[in-house]
């Protein structure tokens, strides 16, 4: 599938004690076994003694913001979590992901 534009997806979980962190994980399992093969995630929990407690999601949709919030609402929905959708040419979202 060809994409002019796709959906960047960031999803913060501030604040996000171990218990928190737990139930995500258990609601991605799930969510992963269902998922659209037209969004790619990664996901990282930090949780070092020096900073907050966190949980990062990013990727992108090859598709409309609209279609990838119905996607990742299973995601979204523990509580606390914040969420940014925005719609792009694929090369600018890929710059994104590029390192320096």
């Amino acid at each position: 599938m060809k994409a002019d534009k796709v959906t960047l997806i960031e999803i913060k979980y501030p604040r996000a004690d171990r218990e928190k962190q737990t139930c995500f994980l258990l609601v991605w399992q799930d969510w992963l076994k269902e998922t659209d093969e037209r969004i790619c995630l990664t996901t990282e929990l930090c949780c070092s003694q020096d900073e907050e407690p966190l949980i990062l999601v990013r990727g992108i949709f090859c598709g409309l913001p609209e279609e990838a919030l119905g996607i990742i609402s299973p995601l979204i929905r523990l509580g606390g979590a914040r969420y940014r959708l925005k719609y792009l040419p694929f090369k600018e979202a890929l710059s994104v992901f590029t390192l320096p």
